[in-house]
């Protein structure tokens, strides 16, 4: 496997950790052991997972983990949204750090499809179909909070 240090998607998930530790520091009291906790947890998830499937020592399973890290950059923006909702962040400072969860995102996406195609395999992961939704993953990339759906 790869030195996964040397990987920008793991470089950048450690800037993401800084941005998102400095928003939990602002948080109010109360969400200390909830949604600041949850949040600190979720985003050191992502470099964890790049981390420990880079060292598993197969392909597949190196893949199931850049999965794993994906899930949690998702769980890091949503929980940003709800920061952003509650008014406990401001939409701008949201903005600003989702603009980087959706880097890492396409990062994570990048290299997923690298490996997979190294495999010589298709995704098979569980999805819902994307005719019934429409592939938006790419839309929203840039769309600010307020704009998005």
């Amino acid at each position: 496997m790869s030195n996964y240090k040397k990987l920008l998607v793991w470089q950048e998930t450690l800037v993401l950790i800084d941005e998102v530790y400095d928003i939990a520091m602002v948080l109010p009291d109360y969400e200390t052991f909830a949604l600041s906790n949850q949040l600190r947890r979720a985003v050191v998830s992502i470099a964890s997972n790049i981390a420990e499937g880079a060292g598993r020592g197969t392909l597949k399973d190196y893949i199931h983990f850049l999965y794993n890290a994906k899930g949690s950059a998702y769980e890091v923006e949503t929980q940003l949204i709800i920061c952003a909702r509650r008014r406990f962040i401001s939409e701008g400072a949201a903005n600003h750090i989702i603009f980087h969860v959706k880097k890492v995102i396409w990062l994570l996406k990048k290299l997923i499809a690298s490996l997979e195609d190294k495999m010589g395999e298709k995704p098979t992961a569980a999805r819902e179909e994307v005719e019934q939704y429409g592939d938006m993953d790419d839309v929203d990339v840039f769309m600010p909070l307020s704009t998005q759906p």
